[in-house]
């Protein structure tokens, strides 16, 4: 697909899909309005040349890496446009090694909307570009109730009898306690690092990326062993690494194009500290380090090597030659399973069971609606070696 009808058809999927998206089904005429209003960070991090000189050393191992390791084949796709469109400052902020234009561009992120997800905390192409700041945060508190609910924190509502759109109107420090009692765990959110929009619970501000990673960690964590390893296909900014670290001790990495890692890895070692984080390139073997690797040296793994591999929100969202390898690759890095919470939107052939069943011997376990977030599926595959 030539990447001026790759970007035709995005604009025309993604934007359709915001422009239509109802508040909330909870959110009805005749009740009052709901008591959650918008609210805001604007954080001011300092410079940290250290920290920097990591990340830009990182990617340049990473794109001398490539010239001999990549996998042939691949053409442009989506990311491929936001990177060389929507994100060319920073990339040539980076190719020309000016560190100080690369902090201003990575601690803002988020500060302006983007039709785009998963690398800010800010407004994004999720809903529509004409709603209030209250109606947005509303939404995004939906899906906080729609996770205790996933999680068992709070009963599940039936319209048919008993009391409906009762969890809605509870206060959000109850549902966060009673979230974080049956996760056993913080869920105070990083809103501190990245300019952050949404609801307020106490002092912190959650987003909707924040409530689909917890979301995501507690599947990760129920299927893996204590000290297990986990491979996470397209991170973002770390989020799901974040959230599930704190739920379960493992062993993670998140494999990602450099760029991406460049934004993941200034986001989690400003969350975490610079010491929990091991770059590309780095010899880091601090218990606990989330490790950040470039897409393709998941082929260098061994077989059998990993417990879990976890996709959301980015396989179908890939060139077909860099989503052979990667699945192929999964199924054979991968001693037991392989979760994928993605959407189906580009059609039958170019979603993840279609990929899984062409590419691989995989068997799909179980699949179900996503609890928090409308039109994305979880699907649950076996490895079969």
């Amino acid at each position: 697909m030539k990447l001026s009808q790759m970007k035709s058809m995005i604009f025309s999927v993604f934007g359709r899909r915001a422009e239509t998206r109802p508040l909330t089904s909870r959110a009805i005429p005749h009740l009052p309005p709901l008591d959650i209003h918008q609210a805001t960070t604007t954080p001011q991090l300092s410079y940290n040349a250290k920290l920097m000189e990591r990340l830009l050393v990182a990617y340049l191992a990473a794109q001398e890496h490539a010239k001999s390791a990549a996998p042939l084949g691949a053409e442009a796709d989506m990311w491929d446009m936001i990177i060389g469109q929507e994100m060319q400052p920073f990339k040539a902020a980076i190719e020309t090694g000016d560190m100080q234009a690369m902090f201003q561009y990575l601690s803002s992120i988020g500060r302006d909307y983007v039709w785009f997800g998963g690398l800010s905390l800010g407004i994004d192409g999720y809903t529509p570009r004409d709603w209030t700041e209250d109606q947005v945060a509303q939404l995004y508190w939906e899906k906080m109730v729609a996770l205790g609910e996933a999680c068992g924190a709070l009963c599940v509502e039936n319209p048919e009898s008993g009391a409906y759109q009762q969890n809605i109107r509870l206060q959000p420090g109850e549902v966060t306690s009673r979230l974080e009692a049956r996760l056993g765990v913080s869920l105070t959110p990083p809103d501190d690092i990245l300019p952050t929009f949404g609801f307020k619970v106490g002092s912190k501000v959650y987003h909707y990326r924040h409530i689909n990673s917890i979301y995501a960690a507690q599947l990760v964590a129920n299927m893996v062993p204590a000290g297990g390893r986990v491979a996470e296909i397209g991170g973002g900014l770390g989020l799901l690494a974040l959230y599930a670290t704190r739920m379960k001790s493992m062993d993670y990495s998140i494999y990602d194009l450099p760029v991406s890692c460049v934004i993941s890895g200034f986001f989690l070692m400003n969350a975490l500290g610079p010491e929990r984080v091991c770059l590309f390139g780095e010899d880091q073997q601090q218990e606990g380090a989330i490790h950040l690797k470039p897409f393709w040296t998941l082929g260098d793994l061994d077989t059998d090597n990993l417990d879990l591999v976890v996709n959301q929100d980015g396989l179908n969202e890939i060139d077909l030659a860099t989503v052979e390898f990667l699945v192929r690759n999964i199924e054979r890095t991968t001693k037991s399973h392989f979760l994928s919470l993605n959407h189906e939107t580009f059609g039958d052939e170019r979603r993840v069971a279609a990929y899984v069943a062409k590419y691989t011997n995989m068997k799909r376990l179980w699949r179900s609606k996503n609890w928090v977030r409308e039109g994305y599926v979880d699907e649950l595959f076996q490895c079969r070696h």
